[in-house]
Formats: C-alpha cells, sequence, structure tokens
C-alpha cells in the first residue's frame, strides 16, 4: 500500500498567521497607552484621597484640640474671676471688722473663706499626732489609701485611731476647709467625724477618726471583690439601707456628695455587724451652687468622661447642673455593683432600676428608695 502523503498542519487549519497590519500596530500601541494614562491618573486619585483624608483627619484633631483649650481657658478664666471676687469680699469683710478681731488663729478665719465652715473646726498640727508602733515600738507608716487628692494614713489624735488625709501640693487651703466644712455639716453615724485640719504649711491635711478593719480600711468595693470577706444579702441590705439614710441626712442640708462609688465607701465593724461611712466630700457643694458646676464637655470628652467616671449620672456629662437626682443615679450603681456579686430578691433589683433612670425627672426620691430598702432589709431578716 501506497502511503499517504502527510498534510501541513496549516493546511488543515481555518487560522492563517499573518503579520499585523501598521494600522493594527498603532492601534495596539495606542490602547496601551491608553491603559497606562488610566492607571496613572487612578494612583494620582487614590494618592490625593489619601492626602485629603489625612489632611482632614489632621483638621480635625486640631479643632477638637482648640476647643479642649478654649473650655479649660474659659473654666480655669471662671474660677480666676470667682477667686477674685471672693477676695474682694473677704477684704471688705476684713475692712468692717475692728482691728483687735481681723486676727487670730487660722480657725476663727473659715468663716471668712467660707461662710458655710463651721468655726468648730480646729487647727492641728503634726505635733498632735502620732505614728502607730511597730513590734519593736518604733514609729510606722501605715497607708490606708492614696489617689489624685495624696495619701491617707493611720496615726492617733490624743490617744484616738485617725486617718490623716494628707493633701497634694497642687491641693489649696481652700479645698481642705471646703472639705471640712461639708463634714462638719452633718451629724449622723454613716458619715465620719471630723477633729480638724492644718493650713499652717503643705502638705495640708485633714484629721477624722478612722474607720476600718484592723489597720486596713476596707472600701465596699474591695469588700465586694474579696474572698476573704464574705457579705449576705441581708449585711448588704443593711449597708444600703445606712448609706440611704446617709443621703437623706446629706440631702436635708442642701448637700450634694457628688462622687458617691464603692472606693468611697468604707465598711467598718459596729456591734459585730458591717457598718458603711460615706467618705471623701472634696467634691461636695450645696445645691444652691449646683448651676455653676455645669460641664461643658465635647463629643470626644464626653466619651472619655464616661468612661473613666461610670458613677456620675448622664445629664451631668451633657452640662446639666448636678441635683439630688444625679446622687440618686449614683446610688444605683451602687445597688448594681453589690446585685452584681451577691445574689439578691427581685424587689431589690426593681428599686435598682427606678435609681438608673436615664431621665432625672423619673427617678425615685430619696424618701421613696429608704422606705423600699427598710421593706428589704426587713425582708431578709425573717
Amino acid at each position: 500500500m501506497e502511503a499517504k502523503p502527510a498534510v501541513d498542519e496549516q493546511q488543515r487549519s481555518p487560522f492563517k498567521w499573518r503579520k499585523n497590519t501598521l494600522v493594527e500596530r498603532r492601534r495596539t500601541r495606542n490602547d496601551r497607552k491608553k491603559r497606562k494614562r488610566h492607571q496613572r491618573r487612578k494612583e494620582n486619585s487614590n494618592l490625593q484621597a489619601g492626602a485629603m483624608k489625612d489632611l482632614s483627619e489632621r483638621l480635625r484633631k486640631d479643632s477638637e484640640q482648640k476647643e479642649r483649650l478654649l473650655f479649660l481657658a474659659r473654666k480655669y478664666y471662671l474660677k480666676w474671676r470667682q477667686n477674685k471676687e471672693a477676695l474682694r469680699t473677704l477684704q471688705v469683710k476684713a475692712a468692717k471688722k475692728p482691728s483687735s478681731s481681723r486676727f487670730g488663729t487660722r480657725a476663727k478665719m473659715f468663716s471668712l473663706l467660707d461662710t458655710r465652715v463651721d468655726s468648730n473646726v480646729s487647727e492641728i498640727t503634726w505635733n498632735h499626732l502620732v505614728s502607730p508602733k511597730d513590734k519593736d515600738g518604733n514609729g510606722t507608716t501605715i497607708q490606708l489609701g492614696h489617689g489624685v487628692f495624696g495619701e491617707c494614713r493611720k496615726m492617733y489624735f490624743k490617744g484616738i485611731p485617725v486617718a490623716v488625709k494628707l493633701f497634694n501640693n497642687l491641693s489649696s487651703s481652700w479645698d481642705v476647709s471646703h472639705e471640712a466644712a461639708a463634714m462638719n455639716q452633718c451629724s449622723h453615724p454613716s458619715i465620719p467625724h471630723t477633729f480638724g485640719v492644718n493650713l499652717t504649711q503643705k502638705p495640708y491635711f485633714l484629721v477624722s477618726y478612722f474607720y476600718g478593719i484592723g489597720n486596713s480600711a476596707c472600701t465596699l468595693y474591695r469588700a465586694l471583690h474579696s474572698h476573704s470577706m464574705s457579705l449576705s444579702k441581708c449585711s448588704a441590705g443593711k449597708i444600703m439601707l445606712q448609706l440611704c439614710k446617709a443621703l437623706e441626712h446629706l440631702h436635708s442640708k442642701h448637700l450634694l456628695h457628688r462622687d458617691i462609688k464603692g472606693d468611697n465607701i468604707l465598711i467598718t465593724m459596729v456591734n459585730n455587724e458591717y457598718h458603711p461611712m460615706l467618705i471623701d466630700f472634696g467634691k461636695a457643694i450645696q445645691l444652691s451652687d449646683a448651676p455653676s458646676k455645669r460641664k461643658s464637655l465635647t463629643a470626644l470628652e464626653q466619651d472619655e468622661y464616661r468612661k473613666k467616671h461610670r458613677h456620675i449620672a448622664p445629664e451631668i456629662v451633657l452640662g446639666q447642673p448636678p441635683s439630688f437626682a444625679s446622687d440618686i443615679f449614683s446610688f444605683g450603681l451602687v445597688m448594681s455593683d453589690v446585685s452584681g456579686k451577691i445574689k439578691t430578691e427581685s424587689c431589690f433589683l426593681e428599686v435598682q432600676r427606678k435609681c438608673l433612670e436615664i431621665d432625672p425627672k423619673l427617678r425615685c426620691s430619696i424618701s421613696y428608695l429608704l422606705s423600699q430598702l427598710e421593706i428589704i432589709v426587713s425582708l431578709y431578716q425573717q
């Protein structure tokens, strides 16, 4: 048989190879140039968009910084004006007094610094205080706590255990006398007794009765998170009832505490039962002074303030003046801390909910809160 001649591949395929014409090559080259130009425009556009975004972010931060600085400037200018006015009033009062009564102890001058300061606050020096002794009879330092204000130590005054609150160098004599005045306006078993202050030289300090367990100050926050100290729901109910009575007494004096939280509530032992003490009256004010304590915060500052001070009522952050209702809100958060660690009844949770209403007008009154807590404690004791 004769072999069939091989058929060329190109002859069997309909496709025929040929070179591109000049027009086709130009078209291809132009298309490639267009794609490159489009890519460059897109990259430049992305770079410009990124630059504009960075610029707008910097402008936003600069604007917020300017607002913050402007707020601080207004705040401290207002304080300067108030201090200037207070000094002018002080000078006028001093000028009206006879020369024999213009001078005296610093305790007598309290009434000039603040008309609401109790004249019974006495001057105490370091010589009046004695440090605790260790086993060898040597003086030792027992620190009870520390914070933004400074530190607190346990010492003895005329043989009585006292808590000495040492203020930092940024605190003024007015800060110390103001806190002592607020505490001295009150007379309640759950509000500390104040012996006196020292305003002669820094660090200024305030001396009050020592409330604690052993040689340490035990706060409600620490008690709730301690494994060695277990609170029953009955003990917790009694603690909240005593705190409510202290707050009612405070409000009856037209005083706002403005800083109620677990760290500002001490736990001590009275007749073998846990007893609370409401402390830290550094932010306490008269109700009539509330309008001057409005806050003016930017949206960013409001978010930061809420995170840092969760116990502050929401209307305060938004710029409304403090009120009895704002203290009730802070009290409700303390109840929330208690119910979060100790199993409580539904009636306790219902009272807590009424304290934590966002609208201050819908929150319960102090009298309602007191009556409900009395009922809850009586149920726990059954």
